[in-house]
């Protein structure tokens, strides 16, 4: 059984009444979901994570079993960011444009923890430094391995808008390391990283979702 499949049976279990089937889905998902919130907010996370579960207990009903039930969640957990970020950008009495603005600048503070690697340091530096929109749509499409079809369940957009701001957001990243890199030899591995990761998750996701195009490394 896959993991997609495990979950549905799961959720089928959990809304028949088996609390420890809901719990399960929980712990499942918990660590994606922590990391989601955890590079772009410092405190909240756990309430944030909780409150994706919450909100997903309520809506389960309109859930599509179309969708993977993992899409769904990010789907309600990066609502709840683009909330929790609003709020606190209104609290200060300003509005906020996550498609031009980054992290800092809508009022988040990132965790300051660091991958050992220099290179990793550097993207994810740079990530952080790109605006939100952008931010979330490379780190769901590299280290959550979504494709671009499950990037607009999540992103409520086209798929063909999606992949035009997956490209967008590569630029822009590949800009921002540019620009912050202070030793060439980081910058050069940092960017044969970039290369890498996203040749792998694109063979990875090719194995699993056959229909997509082999072209380049865009799954989407």
């Amino acid at each position: 059984m896959d993991d997609d499949t495990r979950d549905l049976a799961l959720l089928e279990q959990w809304l028949d009444g088996r609390p420890e089937a809901g719990q399960e889905l929980f712990s499942r998902h918990y660590d994606a979901l922590y990391r989601f919130f955890d590079r772009k907010i410092d405190g909240d996370v756990e309430d944030l994570v909780h409150d994706t579960f919450i909100r997903f207990e309520r809506v389960t009903s309109t859930f599509q079993r179309a969708s993977t039930l993992r899409t769904y969640l990010f789907g309600i957990a990066n609502k709840l960011l683009l909330e929790f970020l609003r709020k606190k950008a209104k609290a200060q009495g300003r509005n906020v444009d996550f498609s031009v603005e980054s992290v800092g600048e809508v009022g988040g503070s990132p965790a300051s923890h660091l991958e050992r690697k220099q290179e990793h340091q550097l993207l994810r530096l740079a990530l952080r430094e790109i605006p939100l929109e952008s931010q979330v749509l490379l780190e769901l499409y590299m280290f959550e391995e979504f494709t671009g079809g499950q990037l607009a369940v999540i992103m409520e957009a086209p798929e063909d808008t999606v992949r035009s701001r997956i490209s967008r957001a590569k630029r822009l990243l590949e800009r921002k390391m540019n620009e912050i890199a202070t030793d060439p030899d980081q910058l050069h591995d940092a960017l044969a990283t970039l290369s890498t990761w996203l040749e792998r998750i694109g063979r990875e996701a090719r194995v699993r979702y056959p229909g997509i195009p082999g072209d380049d490394a865009d799954r989407c």
